[in-house]
């Protein structure tokens, strides 16, 4: 392989490797989102079970 062909290679390689660290970043901001969905969920669902415990009739 030629100097040039190496050299677009390598800004080749840099380019994906950008646009992975990207793809990552947003997946861990959405894994962060979906956690504290996932917490508030699940507290408003305690919440509603421990009303419903102490509104018993």
């Amino acid at each position: 392989m030629n100097i040039q062909g190496r050299h677009a290679n390598t800004e080749q390689s840099a380019a994906l490797k950008k646009q992975l660290e990207k793809i990552f970043a947003e997946n861990r901001e959405k894994q962060e989102s979906y956690r504290e969905l996932s917490k508030k969920r699940d507290e408003s669902r305690l919440s509603g079970t421990l009303t419903s415990l102490f509104n018993v009739r």
